[in-house]
């Protein structure tokens, strides 16, 4: 006969090993059938949308898989104001010089920064310590603490604030995160146009 004792360590440890969340960590089945379209029904990722116009291509695919760390509209506008001094969106848009530059950086290298292709992932299997290669090749690393995850980049992190919003049949999950992943501060600037 099992001691009481050993069932509440027992359950402890499976608690603590499941990252401290006494709750069932619930997957949102949703109709998208794309990113793209989620972008375009998500209200917390307006900006994001706005900034992903250029890559609508890829986004727009039905056949991707991925796991996307997707930034909402809120730490979009931070990224903004701390890269770029940006305080209102109409100054941007006005600047054809740095709205191209942010557009080209954002495209191409913050949002592939943001995508791990050919993995679903929900959030019962981000663990710590995981190394997650990016599109851009580069990897982001997982950190499980106190019930919450965040995503360590190469020059930052940024929590998850909304997890496993599954799309296209399953083979997209995104999980909103509070901040717009850094790669390694060399990688910001994109190559030159060819």
């Amino acid at each position: 006969m099992v001691s009481w004792r050993v069932s509440i360590l027992a359950w402890l440890f499976s608690w603590f090993m499941a990252g401290g969340r006494i709750t069932a960590q619930k997957v949102d089945q949703l109709t998208f059938n794309s990113l793209q379209e989620y972008l375009n029904n998500e209200p917390k990722l307006s900006l994001t949308l706005q900034l992903t116009n250029p890559s609508y291509d890829m986004l727009a695919r039905t056949d991707m898989v991925a796991t996307v760390f997707l930034p909402t509209s809120d730490a979009v506008t931070t990224y903004l104001y701390e890269e770029y001094g940006v305080e209102d969106l109409a100054d941007l848009w006005s600047n054809p010089v740095l709205n191209k530059l942010l557009l080209t950086t954002f495209n191409s290298v913050l949002l592939p920064y943001h995508i791990v292709p050919q993995r679903t992932l929900t959030s019962s299997q981000l663990t710590t310590g995981m190394q997650l290669t990016t599109s851009l090749g580069r990897p982001v690393a997982v950190v499980r603490s106190s019930g919450r995850i965040s995503v360590q980049g190469g020059s930052n992190a940024a929590n998850v604030v909304t997890a496993n919003q599954m799309l296209a049949n399953g083979l997209v999950v995104c999980h909103l995160i509070d901040a717009v992943l850094l790669a390694e501060p060399a990688l910001l600037t994109p190559p030159p146009p060819v």
